[in-house]
C-alpha cells in the first residue's frame, strides 16, 4: 500500500511537470498536481509509521508473551517445590533420608532463585520499569531465606517464604494477562484514555511492559500488602512490622514514579479506579493515640 501511494505520489508529480513544460503554462493545473503529489507521499509517510508502529507492537507482544510463559514455568516449579517441602514441615524429627529429600528441595530452590536472576539479566525492560525490577528483588530475597532453611534441612520455616514468592509469581502473571492492544477501555482508564492519541501514546502502547501492566502489579502489591498488615496487626511482631513499614514506603515511591512518567510522556491522566499509592505511615500497633471524643477541649 505504500508502495501504491508513491507511486500515485511520482505519477501525480509528473502530470505536474508536465503542465507546467505544456506551451500554454497552466499554474493552477501544476498546482493541482503538486498538492496532490504531496498529499499522496503524506499519506505513505503516515503508512510507513503506522507499519513500523504495528511491527514494534507485534514484537513486544511476542516478548511479552515469552515473558509469561518464562514466569508460568517458574511458578509451577515453585508450587512444586512448595509441595515437596510442606510433606515434610509436619514431621517432628526427620530421618536422614528426610533431611537428604528436603535438601534436594532446596538445591531446587536455589535453581528457581538463579532463574528469577537470569530472567531478570537478559530482559533489560524489567530492570528498567520499577516496579518489576521491585518484584524481582523481593522474589530474590523469598527464595534466598527459603533456599537457606531448606538446605539446613528446616522445612517448615521456609513455607511462608515459599508462599511469598508464589504470591508474587501470580501477581507477576496477572500483570501481564492482557494484551493491551485490546483494551478498548480498561479497568483503570478514565474518560479520556480511550481518545489519547500522538507519540506518548504509541510510545505507551509500544513499550514491552506498557504502564497498565505496572498499574495492575501495583494495585497487586498494594493488596498482598494490605493483607499482611493485617496479618501483622492481629499478631504484632516487631521485624515484621518494620517490613511492611518499609514496603509502604516503596510502594507510595513507586506508585509515584508511574504516575508521573506516564504524565510526562502525555499519557492519560491519573486512574481514577486503582487504588492510590500507599501512604508511608507507622506500622500497625505503633501509631498515636486516638483523640477522645467529646468532652471539653
Amino acid at each position: 500500500e505504500v508502495a501504491s501511494l508513491i507511486a500515485r505520489a511520482s505519477e501525480a508529480q509528473g502530470k505536474a511537470v508536465e503542465a507546467l513544460r505544456a506551451r500554454s503554462v497552466d499554474a493552477a493545473i501544476a498546482r493541482g498536481h503538486e498538492n496532490d503529489s504531496l498529499a499522496r507521499l503524506q499519506e505513505a509517510k503516515a503508512k510507513a509509521e503506522q507499519a513500523e508502529e504495528d511491527q514494534a507492537d507485534a514484537e513486544n507482544q511476542r516478548k511479552r508473551g515469552e515473558l509469561r510463559k518464562a514466569y508460568a514455568e517458574i511458578l509451577q516449579r515453585q508450587q512444586d517445590a512448595r509441595a515437596q517441602a510442606a510433606r515434610f514441615a509436619e514431621i517432628a524429627e526427620l530421618s536422614r533420608r528426610d533431611r537428604a529429600t528436603v535438601r534436594a528441595v532446596g538445591e531446587e530452590q536455589t535453581a528457581i532463585r538463579s532463574a528469577l536472576s537470569e530472567l531478570l539479566a537478559k530482559t533489560a525492560e524489567l530492570s528498567e520499569t520499577g516496579i518489576f525490577e521491585y518484584a524481582h528483588k523481593r522474589l530474590d530475597a523469598f527464595t534466598a531465606r527459603a533456599s537457606d532453611r531448606l538446605r539446613a534441612s528446616e522445612p517448615a520455616p521456609a513455607l511462608p517464604d515459599q508462599d511469598r514468592a508464589i504470591a508474587t509469581l501470580q501477581q507477576l502473571l496477572r500483570s501481564l494477562q492482557e494484551d493491551p492492544r485490546q483494551r478498548k477501555k480498561d479497568e483503570f482508564a478514565d474518560g479520556q484514555a480511550g481518545g489519547q492519541s500522538g507519540q506518548g501514546g504509541n510510545q505507551q502502547q509500544a513499550a514491552l511492559i506498557p504502564p497498565i501492566a505496572q498499574l495492575v502489579l501495583l494495585r497487586e502489591m498494594q493488596a498482598g500488602l494490605l493483607t499482611d498488615t493485617r496479618a501483622a496487626a492481629a499478631r504484632p511482631a516487631p521485624d515484621a512490622l518494620a517490613e511492611i513499614a518499609d514496603q509502604q514506603m516503596s510502594l507510595a515511591d513507586l506508585g509515584k514514579a508511574i504516575v508521573d512518567k506516564m504524565q510526562r510522556r502525555g499519557g492519560p491522566d491519573r486512574p481514577t479506579d486503582v487504588a492510590p499509592p500507599i501512604k508511608p505511615g507507622p506500622p500497625p500497633g505503633q501509631g498515636p493515640e486516638p483523640k477522645p471524643q467529646g468532652g471539653p477541649t
